[in-house]
Formats: structure tokens, C-alpha cells, sequence
């Protein structure tokens, strides 16, 4: 990705000519790159220059928490403010009866308690385990190289959606294959570096990022591997460098001709 389209961007976001619904969009995607390259106050700062400008009048924004939630937090811990009145204020500036806003108002009542990246995307760590239902802990139970294709891919989700990380580490560990999904593989990143296996959590990273796609037009970058302090720490130079290499802004820039 050229710097120069960070600037495209944001032409098209502040162009009074653009059309609303296209202009915010274009928004979002600016304040993902931010978050991408390090720059969380700059991306909070364009996330409620976004909100004040079409907050009002684009109903669809208000419907969107990423990256807008991860903005606002990650903004305020980076400013050593408190996140509670980051989005206490955000809250306050848009219309009280949108998603956003009830989410946000939701947030600061338990903020003070928790730790602020629980509320950001990928946070996948602060869930205790859960027992595997019989079925996947009789798969668990056996040799993962004899576990049929679509018994390993079952074992797989169930480890995941149950916060068993041992088996999903044994299932990588025994077949060298990468996990099926890119949250199932950026979930174990992140135990792995909490276990101070960075190298390893790079590599998932690296599975994650090549399984990983964009499910909305401003979906730009999968951000949240520089937001979440457990992924921060496995991002090399090199894989930061590879996944900006792919950064695509066609969708919007494209629409904007």
C-alpha cells in the first residue's frame, strides 16, 4: 500500500462533494489503516470527526462498532486517558437511540472493572474453558494423525469455541496443518505469545492472514493484530510489511470515480 492512499481516503471521506454513504465508508477504512500502521490517536481523533459529520444523518454508521469501538479505546489507553469517558463522550455526540450508542453506554458501566482490549476486536482471552461435548473430547481423546479430515476440522472448532487451547496446540503440534479458520489461528497466537512462544504465534498470525477476508467494504486490513496487546507482540517488521503489501482499497476508491 502506497502512503498515498491513506490520503486518497481521506479525500474521500472530507470531499463535501462525496456522497454520504460512501464518504464515511471510506472513513472507516482510514481509521483502520491508522489503527494498522500505530496510530491509535489519529484513528480515534478520525473516528469522531466521522461520527460528528454523519452520525446524524447516515443511520447505516450507527449500526457499525468496528472499527469505531476499537478506535475510541484504543485511542484513550494510548492518550493515558480514561476509556470509560472516551466512550461516555462518543455516546453523548450521536443519536441515544443507535447501536452505537447503546453499545457504547453498555461499555462504560463495566470499564472501570475490565480490562479495556476485552471490549476490541479478536478478544479472544478472557473466557474461561469450557468442558468439549462428549463427541469432540472422544476426538480429543485420540491420536490427532488418525482423526479423519472432517473430524480434525470438528475437534478444531470445538476447541475453539470451548477455550481449550491444549487441544487445539496438541491438534497443531501433531499434524503441521494450520487451523481451518483465521480466528481459530489468531486465537492461538495469542496464546502463544502469552506463553512467550513468539515465533510460533508469528506463523499463526501469518495462517491467519492468509485465511483472512474482508467482510465489509471499509474492512481493509485485519487490524486488530496491532490493537490487541497479545497479537502486537508477534507482529514482526516482516509480517507487518507482507499484510500491508495486500492492502487493497479498490472497493472504495473505485467507487468514488
Amino acid at each position: 500500500m502506497a502512503d498515498t492512499d491513506l490520503d486518497r481516503l481521506l479525500t474521500v471521506t472530507r470531499d463535501q462533494g462525496t456522497d454520504p454513504d460512501l464518504a464515511w465508508k471510506a472513513g472507516l477504512a482510514a481509521v483502520e489503516l491508522l489503527l494498522w500502521h500505530d496510530e491509535p490517536v489519529e484513528a480515534g481523533n478520525l473516528a469522531e470527526e466521522v461520527l460528528g459529520r454523519f452520525a446524524a444523518t447516515c443511520r447505516g454508521l450507527v449500526t457499525e462498532l468496528s472499527p469505531l469501538v476499537d478506535a475510541i479505546v484504543v485511542a484513550s489507553v494510548r492518550d493515558q486517558q480514561d476509556p470509560a469517558n472516551g466512550v461516555t463522550r462518543i455516546a453523548d455526540m450521536i443519536p441515544a437511540d443507535s447501536v452505537l450508542a447503546r453499545h457504547l453506554q453498555w461499555m462504560a458501566e463495566r470499564l472501570p472493572d475490565r480490562d479495556p482490549f476485552e471490549f476490541c476486536a479478536n478478544a479472544q482471552w478472557h473466557r474461561p474453558p469450557r468442558p468439549l461435548r462428549p463427541r469432540e473430547a472422544a476426538f480429543a481423546d485420540r491420536d490427532p494423525t488418525t482423526l479423519e479430515p472432517a473430524e480434525r476440522d470438528r475437534l478444531w472448532k470445538a476447541a475453539h469455541h470451548s477455550g481449550q487451547f491444549p487441544v487445539a496446540r496438541r491438534l497443531w503440534d501433531a499434524t503441521g496443518e494450520a487451523p481451518p479458520r483465521a480466528e481459530i489461528a489468531t486465537w492461538m497466537a495469542g496464546h502463544m505469545a502469552h506463553d512467550e512462544e513468539l515465533a510460533a504465534a508469528t506463523l499463526l498470525l501469518q495462517q491467519a492472514a492468509d485465511m483472512w477476508r474482508p467482510s465489509l467494504t471499509w474492512d481493509v486490513v485485519p487490524y486488530e493484530f496491532m490493537i490487541q496487546p497479545l497479537l502486537r507482540a508477534a507482529v514482526t517488521d516482516e509480517l507487518h510489511a507482507a499484510i500491508t503489501a495486500r492492502v487493497d482499497l479498490s472497493p472504495i476508491l473505485e467507487a468514488d470515480q
